[in-house]
């Protein structure tokens, strides 16, 4: 077996060890308040390392780019403290330096870095009040110091070329269809990793690898409007991402032409069923990413589980649903995306129930708000860099950009035996019709509550199997009202990966989340996008010459949506005959629209037809 290349990161760490041991036994003479020459040392000190890296293929209407090679400027993050029986103080200041990547370089301009920092920090102690101690204490718990061998990790490893074509192929059918102007998608291998060292005793290395992809086809339907749709994933290992370009991305691709001509849903209030990436998405941002966060909670900017821990916040008929499920945030499940054992402030990370059946189990931890609301770190403080660029006096000013509590992998669990077709047909018994809502974004105002899911996908579904496809929009409400809102909770679950944002970063995160049904929120639509009364298709999409014979496989849809998507139907003869006869008119009505090349070759098999 091939032995895989590999990195040694020890130097690095031992480079900063040295840096840490430096810096504690550093006196400095520095004159106090009081007019006297007096000695100063550091009470502690903590530096945190972050690398990125990253291979990444681009494609723009199936032509592919060469495989580039993309390694950020290490980071460095000195966070240091000064105490005395009174009061503490602390003080991070940033780096970013392509020197800091070699032993050499991170000891020379490390050091200069820390004398400054030393300096500015005993002056902001003497001018800090007492009443700040709060914001520069922390909880120092079981000190994990991890091996020398530890440090050697295996190399990030190349996109694969078969996966590589793979896309390709997805790209160019894609480009290839009627109602397609332009494509464009990428394909990356990403790592992050991270050394803590602090003079605790810390010294720990941890690294998240994925591979992603995306890809934003522009869409214009019959009436000229041009749309852009996103879609994105990321998975732990390249099989993962073989399987879904394989069968669950083309599906969702053909259903964006199939329903190009959808229209705009008045605001109001309707039945809907939200589909588990909605669900995963409401209680990441509403709930656990934020309005748990132990920092926000500590700070007073999150109020609706202050106080509350230990206690049940679910009333009959007030945020009812939580009394029917579990929160959880596992950053250890390994199978999860976002998952990691050491959080970036050197903290061995935790599992841990933040709801439990209605009531209050936990919060998202860092060391500074575990030692605020006195309880036991549980490891979530992340960021997405160290370092932030602010335009100040026309210059570009390093900012520290300080690790905080993050969500990584939520898990919503619910205990229930009702599966998501019977509450469909509740639903139709009760409305006549429900709408399908997905989602993959959102936004939470942590200081009122008030939460807007945006929906990316709404279809409106009648007891037949008639389904009507409309624009997205946005569901808003107060974070309580959302929640009241939601009456029906299933057993079926789903999957989905995006990134968070928060003043500490982008970090990548993963929900799983059962379907729910809601009535009582209000939507309110997106307007239509713009037409475009100069590009035309016919004219102006260029098709390579060696293309010519390939025929777009998105171009089956109507085989597909014959065997498939009215397989809802009442099984009877009428409506057997009912659904062949209309796929053989579309067929011939379309046939100019999707250029099928005589009846024959829709009947050829393709990667999208059903196997």
């Amino acid at each position: 077996m091939e032995k895989k290349e590999s990195v040694n990161y020890l130097p690095i760490a031992q480079a900063i060890e040295q840096l840490v041991q430096r810096a504690v036994s550093l006196k400095i003479k520095k004159e106090n308040p009081n007019g006297y020459i007096t000695s100063h040392k550091i009470s502690g000190i903590r530096i945190a390392y972050l690398k990125k890296e990253s291979f990444e293929i681009t494609y723009a209407n199936g032509i592919m780019t060469p495989m580039k090679k993309n390694e950020s400027a290490p980071e460095l993050l000195l966070t240091l403290f000064f105490a005395n029986e009174k009061k503490e103080a602390s003080v991070s200041i940033p780096m970013q330096e392509r020197i800091l990547a070699q032993p050499e370089g991170l000891l020379s301009l490390g050091w200069t870095k820390i004398t400054l920092a030393i300096d500015e920090l005993i002056d902001d102690f003497y001018a800090s009040k007492i009443k700040d101690n709060k914001f520069h204490q922390e909880a120092h718990g079981n000190v994990v110091y991890l091996e020398d061998f530890v440090f050697e990790v295996s190399a990030l490893e190349l996109i694969p070329s078969s996966l590589c074509d793979q896309m390709l192929d997805v790209v160019r059918d894609c480009y290839l269809a009627k109602h397609v102007a332009f494509v464009d998608a990428n394909l990356t291998a990403k790592r992050e990793l991270w050394i803590v060292v602090d003079s605790w005793g810390t010294r720990v290395i941890d690294h998240r690898d994925r591979v992603e992809f995306g890809i934003t086809p522009y869409f214009m339907n019959g009436q000229r409007r041009v749309y852009q749709s996103q879609l994105s994933g990321m998975f732990k290992d390249c099989d993962a991402l073989r399987n879904y370009l394989s069968n669950e991305l083309p599906p969702r691709l053909q259903e964006e032409l199939f329903t190009l001509d959808r229209k705009q849903l008045e605001s109001g209030i309707y039945p809907i069923l939200l589909a588990p990436s909605a669900v995963g998405t409401l209680f990441h941002e509403a709930i656990a990413g934020h309005m748990l966060s132990g920092a926000y909670i500590a700070d007073g900017i999150s109020t609706v589980f202050k106080g509350k821990l230990g206690k049940r916040v679910a009333k009959e008929g007030f945020m009812q649903v939580l009394k029917h499920i579990q929160i959880w945030d596992c950053p250890r499940d390994e199978r999860m995306v976002a998952s990691y054992q050491y959080d970036m402030e050197g903290t061995e990370a935790r599992n841990v129930c933040l709801i439990d059946k209605g009531k209050v189990e936990g919060y998202l931890l860092d060391r500074n708000s575990a030692f605020r609301l006195k309880l036991e770190n549980n490891g979530h403080a992340l960021a997405g860099s160290f370092n932030e660029q602010l335009f100040a006096d026309y210059f570009l000013l390093p900012e520290a950009v300080l690790p905080e509590p993050r969500v990584s992998n939520l898990e919503i669990l619910v205990d229930s035996d009702y599966s998501l077709e019977e509450m469909k047909a509740d639903f139709f018994r009760k409305f006549g019709y429900y709408l399908w809502v997905e989602s993959s974004s959102g936004e939470v105002n942590v200081e009122t509550g008030t939460f807007e899911l945006k929906v990316d996908v709404v279809v409106k579904v009648y007891p037949n199997g008639k389904k009507e496809y409309f624009h997205g929009g946005v569901l808003s409400a107060n974070l309580t009202d959302f929640l009241s809102a939601i009456c029906a909770v299933s057993n079926h679950y789903g999957k989905n990966q995006g990134y968070c944002g928060a003043p500490s970063g982008v970090v990548p995160t993963e929900e799983v989340a059962p379907a729910m049904g809601m009535y009582g929120v209000n939507w309110v639509p997106y307007s239509l996008p713009g037409k475009n009364t100069i590009l035309t298709l016919k004219r102006d999409k260029y098709v390579p010459k060696d293309w010519e014979q390939k025929t777009s496989s998105f171009e089956m849809w109507l085989k597909r949506w014959d065997l498939e998507c009215c397989k809802d139907l009442c099984d009877t003869p009428f409506f057997i005959w009912k659904r062949r006869f209309t796929a053989r008119f579309l067929c011939f009505f379309y046939k100019e629209v999707f250029s099928i090349e005589g009846f024959s070759s829709w009947r050829q098999k393709s990667w999208l037809s059903p196997r």
